[in-house]
């Protein structure tokens, strides 16, 4: 797993809603059977619009969770899933909404600059929870 300093502070953060369904797909199914682990059969789906956070925002929230109770739930699952269409690699991590909900607040009472940066993000959680399907946050920065 990659770790948040790798994350670029001077890059723009991306935030979502994404859920992962079962796939039906054959090929899926038979490169599951083959390696003996349902989880290839997992794909995960954005279900909701995304919230980008200025670099400025997301660098203080990345300085918030490395120095917070947050950074091992969030380095649990960051690693490199994607890269932009330039190739340039990002990371990923993701959270439950209840988790994401108790950072933002967290995060939201740092100071008044936190707490202005928190403003869309728990705006953008509220319409997130509202989705039938049980939802992941995935949060996504460059890699430096």
């Amino acid at each position: 797993m990659a770790k948040i300093v790798e994350c670029d502070p001077a890059r723009p953060l991306q935030l979502g809603p994404e859920v992962a369904r079962v796939s039906d797909e054959p090929e899926l199914i038979e490169l599951a059977h083959r390696l003996g682990d349902e989880r290839y059969r997992v794909l995960v789906t954005p279900v909701g619009d995304p919230v980008q956070m200025a670099a400025e925002a997301g660098a203080a929230l990345l300085e918030f969770i490395c120095s917070s109770s947050w950074r091992q739930p969030f380095e649990s699952n960051l690693q490199c899933l994607s890269e932009t269409e330039m190739g340039e690699p990002l990371l990923t991590t993701w959270m439950c909404p209840q988790d994401f909900e108790l950072l933002l607040t967290s995060f939201s009472q740092v100071d008044e600059t936190s707490a202005t940066h928190s403003v869309a993000l728990l705006e953008a959680h509220r319409v997130w929870a509202a989705i039938s399907e049980p939802v992941n946050v995935f949060i996504t920065a460059y890699r430096r």
